[in-house]
This record gives C-alpha cells, structure tokens and sequence, in this order.
C-alpha cells in the first residue's frame, strides 16, 4: 500500500508545499484508491509537517512547488518527494495510479525540481 499526501487548494494541487493549507491523504493499494481523509495543517511549521507525515505514515508527497529545505526534509525521512506537478486533485490522482505522471501536461511550467537545482 502507498499513503499519498497531496496539498490541495480548492480542486487544485496547492502552488507550494511549505504554505498549504490542507493535505488530502489518500491510501492507494494495487492502483485503486482505497481510502482518502483531509487535514488541516495551515498553523504548522515545516517541522510539524514532517512530523506529521511521519505520523500519518506518508510514503509519497506529490506537490507542485517546494521549497529545498523542505524537500531535503522528505527524503531524509524517507517520504518521497514527487515536485513540479500541476493540475486538478483528481486527475493527479489517477495519473499517479495509472502511472501517467510523466505526461507534461501535469509538469507545472518552467519548474526545476530541487534535486535538479544546481
């Protein structure tokens, strides 16, 4: 099983990670999503929300920008950061399950990934 974490604004994938307000949590086994909870984290600091995830056992955060400090803080704890996708929540959503996130219609434009930074 896969727990997913994505921030979501209104129907769309948050602009930024680090200031979101939300985070949909989605359980995904065998490519069918199984089971899906929001929460509300706006009145964390970057450390509470990696706690969080930590908590919530979170495996992969799909998100559009973050920042690099952030990302670094995912891998370290070994939540794998998917950055620079864009688009509607539920059609990221089954782009992921279906393994079309490549499509460059998901790739917000002219991001550069963090671990593409340099």
């Amino acid at each position: 099983m896969i727990r997913l974490a994505l921030p979501i604004f209104h129907k769309r994938i948050s602009p930024v990670l680090d200031s979101c307000e939300r985070l949909l949590i989605i359980d995904i086994e065998k490519e069918n999503e199984m089971d899906r909870k929001e929460i509300f984290i706006n009145k964390l600091a970057l450390s509470e929300r990696i706690k969080l995830l930590r908590q919530l056992e979170v495996s992969t955060v799909i998100c559009c920008g973050v920042s690099e400090s952030m990302f670094k803080m995912l891998e370290s704890c070994h939540i794998h950061p998917i950055a620079g996708i864009a688009g509607e929540v539920e059609d990221v959503i089954c782009a992921f399950c279906s393994k079309q996130l490549n499509d460059p219609k998901y790739h917000m434009p002219g991001y550069k990934r963090p671990e593409q930074a340099g």
